[in-house]
């Protein structure tokens, strides 16, 4: 598929960049700072009620094993001790009840929503987010572990 040169009457790759980050940072921000912290302050009480080292549902290296294979292409972590080192790594996140700041980035990429529309406008695009591969495995770990049965 051919990709424009001219988006949004945009024409060099630094000003289309700008463009659409400035379209899709609405995407990322929460609604208001006050709704904001209103939500994260009833999250922590909730949390804080309801957090003991009985209630963590740890991890096991079978279970980081299994969720590396849901990936999209299905291959295995590739050696024993990476299994290990992300099994211990995320039993230790889990019970610290913390991620590393570079789980929560992501980069954005603009994808042509409707490719027989007009190319050169930037409402016929939407972002996707792609994550760093560890942060994906690790959510995999977490969306297991609240699997209803």
């Amino acid at each position: 598929m051919k990709q424009s040169t001219v988006i949004h009457g945009y024409s060099d790759e630094l000003s289309i960049a700008k463009n659409f980050a400035a379209i899709f940072q609405s995407a990322c921000m929460p609604n208001s700072p006050a709704l904001h912290d209103s939500l994260k302050a009833k999250f922590k009480v909730q949390f804080d009620g309801h957090r003991d080292e009985q209630s963590i549902a740890f991890c096991t290296v079978e279970m980081v094993d299994a969720c590396i294979r849901q990936l999209k292409r299905g291959k295995a972590a590739g050696h024993p001790i990476l299994l290990i080192h992300l099994f211990f790594l995320f039993n230790i996140l889990k019970l610290h009840g913390t991620v590393p700041h570079d789980f929560c980035k992501g980069i954005i990429i603009p994808l042509i929503k409707n490719s027989d529309g007009d190319k050169t406008s930037s409402d016929n695009y939407r972002g996707i987010t792609l994550s760093p591969v560890l942060s994906k495995v690790f959510e995999l770990t977490l969306l297991n572990d609240v699997k209803v049965t």
